[in-house]
């Protein structure tokens, strides 16, 4: 229990340590963000809005799986000093959704009944398994989440699916509770990954 407490509190130092300038450099992008969504919504014929182009974010790339992998494994680096032990792996679709098969929560997911057809709908790029400290990606997924959006908002996606998954291995509790908590830690110090994060999901 001590070993998890001093884990948190190294999570939440490095949190504190890198939100100034994430939060610096997103605060504007994070209003061009909501009121992207918003305008999107009301919108009729579901025509492309990009309000962001006032930030100089507007751009919309193609973002291709090496591109995606760069940065997660730079967003792992970060926090390599905390999770020693742990390990990161890439797999693409067809493993990838027999390893989220095996996973508690999307085992919990799929006895619920949430899918009809669980390789069309199953979208989450990211799993962590806390016990054997593993994170697990599949770029292909990512890709196809994040393809219709601007770069700033592709890489706080790609960013934050990975940190709301790893931080899994930080926090103490089990099943939603850490899910939680998670949640919790980032609304506070990554509010913008997390925005971002939350509304693409929202939008596929």
């Amino acid at each position: 229990m001590r070993g998890c407490a001093r884990r948190r509190a190294r999570l939440l130092q490095a949190a504190r340590e890198s939100v100034l300038e994430d939060e610096g450099a997103d605060r504007p992008l994070n209003r061009c963000w909501q009121s992207r969504r918003r305008a999107a919504s009301a919108r009729a014929g579901g025509r492309k809005l990009d309000a962001c182009a006032g930030a100089g974010a507007g751009r919309i790339d193609r973002i291709e799986e090496p591109r995606i992998r760069k940065l997660v494994e730079h967003k792992w680096a970060e926090y390599r000093p905390v999770l020693p032990t742990a390990t990161l792996r890439f797999l693409d679709r067809e493993p990838y959704l027999d390893a989220a098969r095996a996973d508690e929560r999307v085992r919990d997911e799929l006895v619920m009944g949430w899918f009809d057809d669980f390789e069309r709908e199953f979208r989450d790029p990211v799993l962590a398994d806390t016990a054997t400290e593993t994170v697990t990606v599949c770029p292909p997924i990512m890709r196809e989440m994040i393809e219709p959006e601007p770069p700033r908002i592709q890489r706080a996606y790609v960013e934050g699916a990975l940190m709301r998954r790893m931080f899994r291995l930080l926090v103490d509790g089990e099943g939603w509770e850490l899910d939680a908590q998670v949640r919790d830690v980032m609304a506070r110090h990554y509010s913008f990954h997390l925005a971002a994060v939350e509304a693409v999901e929202a939008d596929r």
